[in-house]
Parts: C-alpha cells; sequence; structure tokens
C-alpha cells in the first residue's frame, strides 16, 4: 500500500510537471514571435493624396504618421511582454499551489496507513516468532493479508485472527468438515468462490475467497462482526469471541514492533 501510494504521488508530481513545461513551452514561443514582429515592424509607407498636397499639410502629417507608427509597435510590444509575464506567473503560482495541496493529502494518507496499519515485514516477524511460520511462507501469508484487507476494506488484524483460531496459520491444514487452508474455507458452501480454484493451501487463493466470504457477511448482518463471525464459523460457540481475543493480542504485539 506504500509503494501504491509513492507511485500516486509520483504521477501527480509528474503530470504537474509535464503542464507547466507545455504551458512554458508555449509562452516562450508567444514570446520569440512577438518580440520579432515588434522590433522588425517594417518601414511604414505614408500615403500622400492630393488633398495633403493642396493644404501643404502632406510632409508634416507623413512625419507624425511615422512617429506613431514607430511609438505604437514599442507600446503594443511592451504590453503584450507585461500580459505574458503576467500570465507565466499565475500558471507557475497555481501549478506550485496544485503540487502544495497535492502533497500534505498524500503525506497524511501515509501517514495514517502506518499509524493504523502493520507493515509487511513487522506480520511476517510476528507469524515467524509467534506461530513458527517459514520465513517465505510468512511473506506470502502477510502479503495476501494486505492485499486483501485493502481490497475488501477489512481490517489486516480481524483476517490474521481469523486465521490463527482457525488454522493457527497452517496453509495445509483440513477440518473434518472439510474446509481447507488458512481461513478454512468450505467447498461445499462456497461453489460458487471455489470454482476454477484448484490449490486451496495457496496462501494468496485461500485468503482471497476467505476475505470476500467474511466481508459478504459482515455486509447481510449490517456491520455486526459478532454476527458475521458466528456465521463464518457455522455458528461455533465463542468463536467471536476467541477472534476478538485475538485480534487484541495481535494489535498489541504489532505495536511494539
Amino acid at each position: 500500500m506504500a509503494m501504491a501510494m509513492a507511485m500516486a504521488m509520483t504521477a501527480t508530481a509528474t503530470a504537474v510537471l509535464a503542464r507547466r513545461c507545455i504551458f512554458i513551452g508555449i509562452l516562450r514561443r508567444s514570446l520569440i514571435s512577438l518580440a520579432i514582429r515588434y522590433t522588425n515592424p517594417g518601414k511604414v509607407e505614408v500615403p500622400r493624396s492630393g488633398s495633403e498636397n493642396m493644404h501643404g499639410n502632406g510632409a508634416l502629417d507623413g512625419v507624425q504618421t511615422q512617429r506613431k507608427a514607430d511609438v505604437h509597435p514599442v507600446f503594443g510590444l511592451k504590453t503584450m511582454l507585461a500580459a505574458i509575464v503576467f500570465s507565466l506567473a499565475t500558471a507557475s503560482h497555481a501549478a506550485d499551489v496544485q503540487s502544495a495541496v497535492a502533497t500534505p493529502i498524500a503525506t497524511t494518507s501515509e501517514s495514517s496507513s502506518e499509524a493504523g496499519l502493520p507493515a509487511l515485514s513487522d506480520i511476517t516477524a510476528l507469524l515467524r516468532a509467534q506461530f513458527r511460520v517459514a520465513p517465505m511462507e510468512s511473506m506470502k501469508i502477510a502479503r495476501a493479508v494486505l492485499i486483501e484487507a485493502d481490497r475488501h476494506a477489512i481490517s489486516p488484524i480481524l483476517l490474521l485472527a481469523v486465521m490463527a483460531v482457525e488454522s493457527s496459520f497452517d496453509r495445509y491444514a483440513v477440518s473434518v468438515a472439510g474446509a481447507r487452508g488458512l481461513m478454512q474455507i468450505l467447498p461445499a458452501a462456497h461453489p460458487q468462490l471455489i470454482a476454477g480454484t484448484t490449490d486451496l493451501s495457496d496462501p494468496a487463493i485461500n485468503v482471497r475467497i476467505g476475505s470476500a466470504i467474511l466481508r459478504g457477511y459482515i455486509d447481510a448482518s449490517g456491520g455486526d462482526l459478532d454476527a458475521a463471525l458466528l456465521r463464518y464459523s457455522g455458528g461455533g460457540r465463542g468463536y467471536a469471541r476467541r477472534v476478538v481475543l485475538r485480534m487484541q493480542r495481535f494489535d498489541a504485539s504489532l505495536r511494539r514492533e
């Protein structure tokens, strides 16, 4: 999850930088074009009509017209330069504001994630220390837990507690009723979810299906965790209490990691 957030932050920053570069490039080309146009306006031809010759004002009017033609480009160039500089400053400020706004959001999310969710390494260490799970196995289980907890909006500590009660993290565990794997999935009770699945001992597959089942029970019970756990266990007496106790222990252990 931390990696996904970092990638999202990087993508946001890259998009802001790209937009700024494009905008600056357009303004730079416009500035060069205007500079060439207004600094080399070319010679202004003053028409000499018969009326001007008749009144004797042709030469004077020509000088005045020439001066106006010389002044207008300079004034226009200054105005356009001021407008472009103002636009460039505005665009740069807007991009900076957008980047500044995006960064605190990502930082806050990352901080809350670190504060509220266990890290992959912490879960791995807990499984190895308390349940003697092999290093590679504990890594697979920890990764599956974090992925499915995020996918189904379930606490990873809840998933760990269910596994501890159901199988003690033995991915090859099989109950008398035929429930299999870490979360003791009963194929006969969930044929649609099991369809196409060949190996319920695979942590990724077992945790994915078990998390989907538990999420469905939580939703069906209106968020009542005790009722959802009772249904998950098939009516097992004291099951919900054992899971809650495991959650408390795991939470305390992971906070010390």
